[in-house]
């Protein structure tokens, strides 16, 4: 005897939906659901990319800017 296959499900509110019997609006929003929280993943991961970005620029810019400090000190004491 084959064995039946499980079909899919989705909780909303507490409550078990068989993804299949959902109306094909419902399976719409669903659909849009997936798709706006893998947008969101992709913001937050080019968030991070960003962050990291600025504190590099941040790092090097506050670095430069001792150097310079650090020779116009030494000319002056020459």
């Amino acid at each position: 005897m084959a064995e039946e296959q499980q079909k899919q499900t989705i909780t909303i509110n507490e409550k078990e939906y068989v993804i299949e019997d959902l109306t094909s609006d419902e399976q719409g929003m669903l659909a849009q659901i997936g798709n706006l929280d893998n947008k969101i993943a992709n913001l937050n991961a080019e968030m991070g990319q960003l962050q990291a970005a600025r504190e590099y620029f941040v790092n090097n810019i506050s670095a430069s800017v001792e150097v310079e400090e650090d020779v116009a000190e030494e000319l002056a004491e020459e």
